[in-house]
């Protein structure tokens, strides 16, 4: 998780979840970077599983929104436990953002709390 490049943080989500979880219903959605890709992978999540897991986020999830330097997108951040399609449940940090003129959802990181890159 990138800390030191932070301009502005915010207690209020950026994006309308009900429009985040239609796109992850309709499976809109996409992974900004391999790392992202990486990281689902490694426990077991596939695109399926991220999109029903978006599906479940709640505003008792969220835990900030971010900015950073020299970007004009916010990023919203939830933490939420989820198990996916399998049986082992995860305490996940999800951060993701809207963005270009589509308004398309990307998916910045998919991880487990706590993991350090």
């Amino acid at each position: 998780m990138v800390t030191e490049d932070i301009e502005e943080r915010k207690d209020e989500p950026s994006y309308d979840l009900d429009q985040i979880k239609d796109l992850a219903r309709a499976q809109d959605v996409h992974y900004a970077g391999t790392q992202v890709d990486e990281d689902t992978a490694q426990i077991g999540f596939e695109l399926k599983d991220v999109c029903a897991c978006l599906c479940r986020l709640t505003r008792a999830h969220f835990k900030e929104s971010i900015r950073y330097a020299g970007m004009a997108s916010w990023n919203d951040v939830y933490l939420i436990a989820d198990a996916g399609s399998g049986t082992v449940l995860y305490k996940l940090y999800v951060k993701f953002k809207r963005y270009g003129e589509l308004q398309r959802l990307f998916i910045c990181s998919f991880h487990e709390q706590g993991r350090k890159k």
